[in-house]
C-alpha cells in the first residue's frame, strides 16, 4: 500500500465537532492520507453522543479529499483494546492519534 492509501485513525473521546476538525486540521497539514476513521469508544455507555454521526458526516462533507469513516467499538478505551483495534483495522499503533498538538 501507498502510505496515502494507509488510513490513519483518530481516537476520539466525545463528539466535540471543534475537537474533531482541529484532528482533521492536523491531519490536512501533517499527514500523507487520504482515509481516516475515527474511532469512538462507548466505555460504560450503551449508545454513543447523540450528534457524533452527524459531526462526523459534516467533517466528511467539509473535507472532500479525504474518506472519513466512523467505528463505533463496545468497551472500553484500554491500550488491549487499542491492540486488537489496531489488528481489526489493520492499522499500525503509530498511525492512531488520541490528542493533536
Amino acid at each position: 500500500k501507498t502510505i496515502n492509501s494507509r488510513p490513519l485513525v483518530f481516537l476520539a473521546q466525545g463528539d466535540s465537532p471543534s475537537r474533531m476538525n482541529k484532528g482533521m486540521l492536523y491531519i490536512r497539514d501533517n499527514e500523507d492520507t487520504q482515509f481516516v476513521k475515527i474511532v469512538y469508544f462507548l466505555g460504560d455507555r450503551k449508545k454513543k453522543p447523540p450528534k457524533l454521526e452527524q459531526h462526523v458526516q459534516f467533517l466528511d462533507q467539509c473535507y472532500p479529499k479525504y474518506k472519513i469513516d466512523l467505528v463505533v467499538v463496545a468497551g472500553h478505551m484500554t491500550p488491549k483494546n487499542v491492540y486488537l483495534l489496531s489488528e481489526r483495522l489493520n492499522v499500525p499503533r503509530n498511525r492512531m492519534f488520541m490528542a493533536f498538538p
